[in-house]
């Protein structure tokens, strides 16, 4: 499933039998991965880029990229708006029409079907999901639930505000009891790492930052 760059007047479809799944690794990893200019995209960008490709390729993955046609992405990327949320869908539909740009260029397709047709825009459907958020008056439950099973750490989100990252970088030091006060100086996350092989991309271990 590796890329072969042609020449000018050779067979414009060299790899009709590669799959979506597969040139959508091959694409983040060697058009993505780099960033502009060819200066490297953050970690965390890198993986934000991988998760929305995951979404993507749940619906079409195990298709030929070159027997997609537009109504097959058009209701791919509809479904996964109805599933997910208007941010999301976007920046799924945007890695894609970029995948597409550059499967033409590196001679993957002879024809890009998302250039040739209307660009696809996401109707607000009367079934789609609402984000569900706690109530002021769910908060005691929440609470009860925590104290109950030594949720120590969901329970400080609550109750501050802070992100994830910023509640795992508090150390006792920056905890002052007597004023009922924490000092937020540091966050910290975890990061996948990845590696490209065999045609894929796969998660090879993290590391906390």
């Amino acid at each position: 499933n590796n890329i072969t760059l042609i020449k000018d007047g050779e067979d414009n479809n060299i790899n009709g039998d590669m799959l979506f799944s597969d040139y959508m690794d091959y694409f983040i990893w060697n058009h993505r991965r780099l960033g502009i200019k060819n200066t490297a995209i953050k970690e965390t960008t890198l993986s934000s880029y991988i998760d929305n490709a995951k979404l993507i390729k749940r619906k079409i993955g195990d298709r030929k990229i070159a027997d997609l046609k537009y109504e097959d992405i058009r209701k791919a990327l509809e479904e996964i708006h109805q599933d997910t949320c208007d941010s999301t869908a976007k920046k799924v539909k945007n890695l894609v029409y970029s995948a597409f740009k550059f499967a033409k260029k590196d001679k993957v397709i002879s024809v890009n079907v998302l250039a040739d047709n209307d660009e696809i825009h996401f109707k607000e459907s009367k079934g789609k999901k609402s984000r569900k958020i706690i109530r002021k008056e769910d908060e005691q439950i929440v609470i009860d639930y925590c104290l109950e099973n030594k949720e120590y750490m969901i329970l400080f989100i609550l109750l501050t505000g802070v992100r994830e990252s910023e509640a795992c970088g508090v150390a006792w030091n920056n905890i002052d009891f007597d004023n009922n006060t924490v000092n937020i100086c540091q966050a910290y996350m975890r990061l996948d790492k990845f590696e490209y092989k065999d045609g894929k991309i796969e998660k090879v271990g993290s590391k906390k930052e």
